[in-house]
């Protein structure tokens, strides 16, 4: 929060609670809650307890030991010289209200007591939010599962050599058009020599010119592999999947000398 905001914010929490706000100050304060949504209600309702704190009649004196040590407390946090050059213990950030306010000449010792509340309470650190962990493809793969849509099917492997080990499966949703291939087997490449490409036959597609779904590369072989497929195009009904090795980047059109994969959905 900039230091305008800052002050401005907590001037308005203090006239909200000793002496009430008209409807301007009243729309800039939800302008600013609404900035700035690390203020929730719980601040608002400790920072009100502190500051009508000063509204209280006391028929008796604060003790002299105490006054002492809150004055001198107050003086260590509200100084301004000792604001530039913060001590051990000290909060990193001191926000003092305006000296013009009635609050000051009517509560004495008590608006020292209700700022180191509210001072204390701003330099307690907040805890920071908790960011979800982001999930695995294996994670996504298994939700996909759940589609009612799905449609699933094992690799076929052709007479290509490097396809005699390998296995696995792709699962293809139409309405999330989204997509996962898993392997198993499927030999390392160096993509400044070579990447894998998969093709999408689709039934509004012809078949010289498949649907790209996307190029990958495998860093080690034998470890189980799974990629998500990205259709360059939308996928109304696929008839056949295919992978092929094809030149680094990928093709436009494959000439389909290096199909090592194929898998049929099934028919419906």
């Amino acid at each position: 929060m900039t230091s305008p905001d800052y002050e401005r914010l907590l001037t308005l929490l203090a006239d909200r609670a000793t002496q009430g706000l008209d409807e301007p100050e009243g729309i800039e304060l939800k302008e600013l809650l609404m900035k700035h949504p690390e203020w929730n209600e719980s601040d608002l309702e400790l920072t009100a307890a502190a500051l009508c704190l000063a509204e209280l009649d006391v028929s008796e004196p604060l003790p002299a030991s105490l006054r002492t040590s809150v004055l001198a407390t107050a003086n260590r946090y509200f100084d301004p010289v000792a604001a530039g050059s913060p001590q051990v213990g000290q909060p990193a950030k001191v926000v003092a209200f305006p000296a013009s306010r009635h609050l000051v000449s009517q509560a004495g010792w008590y608006v020292a007591a209700a700022s180191l509340v509210l001072a204390a309470f701003l330099a307690w650190p907040r805890p920071t939010p908790v960011t979800p962990p982001t999930p695995s493809l294996a994670d996504l793969r298994s939700q996909l599962l759940q589609q009612p849509d799905l449609l699933k099917t094992n690799w076929s492997a052709t007479e290509t050599p490097e396809a005699r080990q390998i296995n696995g499966d792709i699962v293809w949703s139409p309405g999330k058009q989204s997509g996962y291939m898993r392997f198993r087997g499927l030999p390392a490449n160096n993509p400044t020599v070579s990447v894998y490409q998969l093709w999408i036959f689709d039934v509004n597609q012809d078949e010289k010119y498949p649907i790209d779904g996307g190029v990958f590369s495998v860093t080690r072989e034998g470890d189980e592999v799974i990629i998500p497929i990205t259709a360059k195009l939308f996928v109304s009904k696929p008839t056949l999947f295919a992978l092929t090795v094809e030149k680094p980047g990928g093709v436009v059109v494959s000439k389909r000398d290096k199909l090592i994969l194929v898998a049929k959905p099934p028919t419906t």
